[in-house]
């Protein structure tokens, strides 16, 4: 039997996204994500011995999606699903930071930034005191939330919330299994998702073994605070921060190729259980 219009359209896609799975640089079909674009925005390397802003675009894309209550929201919500409390407390968590971190540098820090701040600081408190934690789902919010929170005290900002206590003994909890030298070694763990909560904690030398392809965990965050700590520079995730970057913007995971790939697939053979992709290289 021919195949229909429809299978070879199919086919053809499935095709595409195969191709781009070979490529060094694969492209995401995936949306800027604040939280991880704050981290990469706060990236500086040497240059004859001055610090420069690697990616001065994505310190851009965090001003510019600073909404009028002074709160950071995801770009894209998923369909039919309203905006999640955990979701803006990451996202204004890691752009306050990043905006704090730019004014203590004192180097390219715009004019409103200090009024952005104050904003992003109430936006904040307003979201913790109305934070329902049992709902939240997001991986690492235990760590994420915690550690931002400390990394906010140092420029003088606290926070008290009716979540608080909830949240420190889940965030105890899970770094009480934390072992460094278990990092340290050839096992991976979903630790290293977050390396940006773990600053301080970690020799960061210790594990460039953990880099695929430059980047640590599909993690743009974790691949930042890689490179911004570990004490020799890696051109390796230097080059996987920039492959990853779309529009100005890190994603939230990347490469997503196979990840893409497969539900494109699925989706297909839901509706169409009999389609083949013989013959699409990589989709087997």
């Amino acid at each position: 039997m021919a195949p229909t219009d429809l299978e070879i359209k199919a086919k053809s896609l499935v095709q595409r996204l195969c191709a781009d799975y070979t490529c060094e640089a694969p492209k995401t079909s995936l949306t800027g994500h604040v939280y991880n674009t704050a981290w990469v925005s706060m990236i500086r390397k040497s240059s004859n011995g001055v610090q420069n802003w690697l990616f001065p675009q994505a310190f851009d894309f965090v001003l510019d999606h600073q909404l009028e209550d002074g709160s950071w929201q995801p770009l894209r919500p998923s369909a039919g699903h309203c905006v999640r409390d955990i979701d803006s407390i990451v996202n204004t968590l890691g752009a306050l930071v990043a905006l704090l971190f730019r004014q203590e540098s004192e180097d390219c820090v715009p004019e409103d930034l200090e009024s952005r701040i104050r904003q992003g600081d109430a936006a904040l408190r307003k979201k913790l005191q109305s934070w329902d934690i049992t709902s939240s789902d997001t991986v690492g919010f235990e760590l994420i939330v915690p550690s931002h929170l400390k990394m906010l005290e140092k420029y003088n900002l606290r926070y008290d919330f009716p979540a608080q206590s909830h949240l420190m003994k889940i965030h105890q909890q899970r770094v009480g299994k934390l072992s460094p030298e278990y990092l340290y070694g050839k096992e991976t763990s979903t630790y290293l998702h977050c390396l940006e909560t773990l600053v301080g904690q970690l020799d960061f030398d210790r594990l460039a073994h953990h880099q695929v392809h430059g980047g640590i965990f599909s993690s743009p965050s974790s691949t930042a605070a890689y490179l911004m700590n570990t004490p020799v520079w890696s051109m390796d995730a230097e080059n996987y921060l920039r492959n990853a970057m779309v529009s100005g913007a890190a994603p939230e995971s990347y490469p997503t190729n196979i990840f893409e790939i497969s539900w494109v697939r699925v989706s297909i053979m839901t509706s169409n259980p009999l389609t083949s992709f013989a013959g699409c290289q990589g989709a087997d």
